[in-house]
């Protein structure tokens, strides 16, 4: 029921189904876009593609967390990185901290990893890697 909302952080803040503290949602969000490293590693210089998502059983066993986690880190991933490609100019720090209301991706260097992704994945696009 909070997943919806919480894929889109400020509308946890809107709405109006259930009454939920700003600190248990801002612990809520955390809890969401937390990424295991090891996911992430796999994920990394790969095409966030349909295809792969339906291949992350292989990743769920190589890293022993559950398909489910995957797949909700796979789909994080690629809404951090839409949002980074989205951002034009300076300010992708507040633009992203606004957008998710945390201070997670922040942690541990995710988002420098999520920012490298997506450069990459730019550079792929437009057929500039070797």
């Amino acid at each position: 029921m909070l997943e919806r909302f919480l894929q889109s952080p400020p509308m946890l803040a809107k709405q109006m189904l259930l009454q939920i503290s700003p600190d248990v949602q801002d612990m809520l969000i955390e809890k969401y876009y937390q990424f295991d490293k090891e996911v992430v590693r796999e994920l990394l210089g790969k095409k966030l593609t349909g295809r792969l998502r339906k291949d992350l059983d292989d990743v769920s066993e190589k890293t022993n967390i559950p398909l489910k986690s995957c797949r909700r880190q796979f789909d994080n991933v690629k809404n951090v990185l839409r949002t980074i490609e989205e951002t034009e100019g300076g300010g992708l720090a507040d633009t992203v901290k606004k957008i998710f209301c945390s201070q997670i991706l922040w942690q541990d260097n995710m988002l420098a990893s999520a920012s490298w992704l997506s450069i990459r994945l730019k550079q792929e696009r437009k057929g500039c890697l070797t």
